[in-house]
């Protein structure tokens, strides 16, 4: 009966299987290793991008308030605004090299406006790009970027401007009929929206507005019980009046004038025309 065989491994044949696990287990724990530094820095980037937006955001409301505000500036000049003076007294910090640029006064419809972009650089190969002559942003490699859109604030003031003076109308109107009501005889043929004699105006008369003038300087306030409100249009400015000038004056329906001009220059006129 033979023995038992035994089989015998050499050395190096185990020292090598037992470096080979070992080589294992290293890579395994620097891959997991590098897997959290990976976590770690996707969640830290994400965090970041998060607060540049939320910090741009803050900036865009910032910025879309100071252009409301100041639309009657901005939108009156031709050329882009010039923004790098502007950032800092939104009331936020410069944070990561914050840019902005606006465009050159565009038009569309009836309206004239300025687009502005605020934005955080990226690559400095790759930037970001505001052609002034259309409004279109190329974003290139920044982090973020938010829009300030002139059209939508413009249009906006533009409608309240419209407002106030269908308002300032519908008072006039509504006085006009008082005036007519209070003659016993009413009289169609009485122009009340202009006084008889210019040059002896009566205390309950319209005074003579021949050419126009801020609706504040002449009285119609108390005349015909407007708000001190009214008497402003969406950028500020005075609502101009006249009598005369754009008004029908010879026969009725007699009629008086209200305008405000937009800051690109265009009229908007609104009549207050006598009730019949």
């Amino acid at each position: 009966m033979h023995g038992a065989i035994e089989k015998h491994f050499p050395v190096t044949q185990q020292g090598m299987a037992m470096a080979f696990v070992l080589v294992l287990v290293l890579l395994t724990v620097t891959v997991w290793i590098l897997s959290l530094d990976s976590l770690d820095t996707y969640r830290e980037d994400a965090h970041v991008q998060q607060e540049q937006q939320i910090y741009l955001q803050g900036v865009q409301a910032a910025l879309e308030n100071w252009y409301e505000q100041h639309a009657a500036t901005v939108d009156a000049s031709v050329a882009p605004v010039n923004v790098a003076p502007v950032l800092p007294m939104l009331g936020f910090p410069l944070k990561w090299h914050v840019t902005g640029a606006s465009s050159n006064r565009l038009v569309k419809g009836d309206i004239a406006y300025h687009v502005f972009m605020v934005w955080i650089p990226g690559n400095v190969s790759r930037p970001a790009v505001l052609d002034a002559s259309t409004g279109i942003f190329t974003p290139g490699s920044s982090t973020g970027y938010e829009r300030v859109d002139g059209f939508i604030i413009e249009s906006g003031l533009v409608q309240h401007t419209t407002q106030t003076l269908q308002k300032d109308a519908n008072h006039l109107q509504e006085w006009f009929k008082a005036k007519v009501l209070q003659d016993g005889q009413h009289q169609i043929n009485w122009n009340h929206f202009r006084a008889q004699d210019c040059s002896e105006a009566e205390p309950d008369e319209m005074p003579c507005m021949d050419s126009y003038v801020a609706l504040s300087q002449t009285g119609v306030k108390a005349l015909a019980g407007l708000d001190a409100a009214d008497e402003s249009d969406g950028w500020g400015r005075p609502v101009q009046a006249s009598n005369l000038a754009d008004s029908s004056t010879l026969a009725p329906p007699y009629s008086m004038a209200l305008k405000s001009v937009t800051p690109w220059g265009d009229s908007i006129r609104i009549f207050a025309t006598q009730p019949l």
